[in-house]
């Protein structure tokens, strides 16, 4: 074989080769888009919690999801108008504007609550995984020193996804001036193999929102 068979042959094995890559690319990225909506669709016909705190499997990563807290609308980090949040410093998550016929939130996970301050508008859980959980209730509320919201936990207190956390007024936050965006991240996020937000979607109390892949 000369060195223009030889030159033919190794191009034609290039192109083999990237023409496998791609299939595999797109089998992949098939899969996951058919996995993305049967989680979306799962919300709607199962029950409201899903395997709560569930240790599913993703290859050799444990998948765990975090449900809606509230009834609202999910909207981006950066479109929460929170600098700290916006930025990703706290994690990657999302924010959800609440449908303010309804008052109450619960708990997206299922674990202790590692901060639960006087004011009510903020609440740190972290799992039995290991995955930190941070639950902020408006921009700027922490000026409202708790008027218009009313906890049911406490620092320490163990809690199962879905228990109620607290009762919040959000005409009272409105009427404040304050924007009564609710936003959750995955504070350690950087720790985790992969966490995946629902961004623009409506959601009811226990709908996922959030997965999570360590």
């Amino acid at each position: 074989m000369d060195d223009h068979d030889k030159l033919k042959k190794r191009q034609k094995q290039a192109r083999d080769h990237s023409r496998s890559t791609r299939r595999s690319s797109l089998a992949h990225t098939t899969l996951r888009l058919i996995n993305t909506l049967l989680i979306r669709l799962g919300s709607f016909f199962s029950s409201p919690f899903r395997k709560a705190g569930s240790g599913e499997k993703r290859g050799e990563h444990d998948l765990e999801e975090v449900y809606s807290p509230i009834v609202g609308h999910t909207v981006a980090l950066e479109e929460t108008g929170y600098k700290v949040f916006s930025s990703h410093i706290l994690g990657e998550g999302v924010g959800i504007i609440p449908d303010k016929s309804y008052s109450g939130v619960y708990s997206p996970v299922s674990g202790t609550i590692k901060t639960a301050p006087d004011t009510g508008h903020a609440y740190g859980i972290e799992t039995k995984s290991g995955v930190e959980i941070l639950l902020h209730i408006g921009v700027g509320t922490v000026k409202m020193k708790g008027k218009g919201f009313r906890k049911h936990v406490s620092a320490g207190d163990h809690v199962h996804v879905g228990d109620k956390l607290a009762d919040v007024d959000y005409r009272a936050i409105k009427k404040a001036c304050y924007s009564n965006v609710t936003i959750m991240t995955v504070t350690n996020s950087r720790k985790m193999e992969e966490v995946i937000a629902w961004e623009d979607i409506n959601v009811d109390v226990g709908t996922p929102i959030i997965e999570v892949t360590h």
